[in-house]
């Protein structure tokens, strides 16, 4: 299945830079690492392009539909 390997992929990747917070000793936006992770298994199980590419361009796009939406969400007599 290609959403399987697709989804192995993004938690190998989330596991490297969790590995790497803990080595610097910082503390992960865990939030935005989920919010990029997710993108990332939508743009390649749909369109085929590498992690790369879906944060390139993708954060940009969707995160402030996103957080509008969250917005709005809360507080829905917002115009």
């Amino acid at each position: 299945m290609i959403v399987a390997g697709v989804g192995m992929r993004a938690a190998q990747r989330l596991k490297g830079k969790l590995d790497t917070y803990i080595e610097e000793g910082e503390v992960p936006e865990l939030s935005e690492e989920f919010r990029k992770l997710t993108l990332q298994v939508i743009v390649e199980a749909l369109m085929s392009l590498p992690a790369e590419e879906a944060d390139r361009v993708f954060p940009e796009v969707y995160l402030p539909i996103m957080e509008e939406a969250n917005r709005r969400v809360l507080a829905p007599w917002r115009g």
